[in-house]
């Protein structure tokens, strides 16, 4: 996380990018640009946690997208155990619940980022960290519900939002040109600053605390916060995914042993509990996922 002083070794042009977002922290300004053209409207409207059933239908029927995003998530097997479809959006919407229709608003939000302008020279490592995002949340989910009690929607949301720093930081960093040419120091420097930027951008967004924390933790090893909580779970779901995160360094030797020695849910455990629950993740992954 950038501080009040910078680190020494940094250069002029990550100096640059350093003093920029230190600056945005500082003031609270971790806003995106990129929101204003990805159903910013709709996720203002959905961040009212007092909306009826009606309302929030209604709200939701404006948006093609979000609507079949979300009767897909009603019918996936792991929001129908009954195995009972729906097909209308007021009957899923009821089912999912507001904060999973707000997730998969915030979803097709960072879907579009993506794509986005301004993180053009970046593209490719954007569409990679979206899908390993989309991978861990459906991770997360499932294993917040069955290992843990923690409410599997949030433990879902924690997940598609754990790298949301990188996309303000590769936005912040395709303003200082010559970074673009320096690859290696420009992944060093993201990966060591995404969680702490992540978590601020989401606390803007009034995002409960619970979750930018865990978003702030996630890079962690797993054994050096509470077993079991959220961020607990999101570490581990990270490391379970099959898509990588382009930009994080490559685990050795001596991390792997670091990790055998985790207290409460550890990761051999974890695989096994996702693979015995692929279907469930598949679901989930086809519903979240464009």
């Amino acid at each position: 996380m950038p501080t009040a002083t910078p680190p020494a070794q940094l250069s002029s042009a990550a100096y640059e990018l350093w003093n920029g977002i230190a600056q945005d922290m500082s003031t609270g300004r971790l806003n995106f640009v990129t929101f204003a053209g990805a159903s910013l409207g709709v996720q203002v409207k959905l961040r009212n946690k007092d909306l009826s059933t009606e309302e929030l239908t209604r709200i939701v029927g404006t948006e093609p997208l979000l609507s079949a995003r979300v009767v897909a998530l009603a019918n996936s097997a792991a929001m129908n155990a009954c195995g009972k479809a729906v097909t209308d959006l007021r009957s899923a919407v009821l089912r999912v619940g507001h904060n999973s229709v707000w997730m998969l608003a915030l979803s097709i939000a960072l879907d579009q980022m993506s794509h986005a302008k301004d993180i053009a020279a970046f593209r490719e490592q954007a569409r990679q960290i979206w899908s390993h995002s989309v991978e861990v949340a459906a991770i997360a989910q499932v294993l917040a519900r069955r290992r843990t009690r923690l409410n599997p929607s949030d433990a879902m949301f924690a997940g598609l939002v754990h790298d949301i720093g990188y996309y303000y930081l590769m936005q912040r960093a395709a303003q200082v040109e010559i970074l673009a040419a320096q690859p290696e120091e420009l992944k060093a420097l993201v990966f060591d600053w995404h969680p702490a930027v992540g978590a601020a951008v989401l606390q803007t967004l009034g995002v409960p605390d619970a979750i930018s924390t865990a978003v702030d933790e996630h890079e962690l090893e797993p054994a050096r916060v509470k077993p079991d909580s959220l961020s607990h779970v999101l570490a581990i779901a990270d490391r379970c995914a099959k898509v990588r995160n382009p930009l994080a360094p490559t685990a050795d030797e001596a991390l792997a042993a670091r990790r055998a020695q985790e207290t409460g849910l550890d990761e051999e455990t974890a695989r096994a509990v996702v693979a015995e629950a692929e279907d469930e993740v598949r679901s989930l992954l086809s519903a979240l996922r464009p």
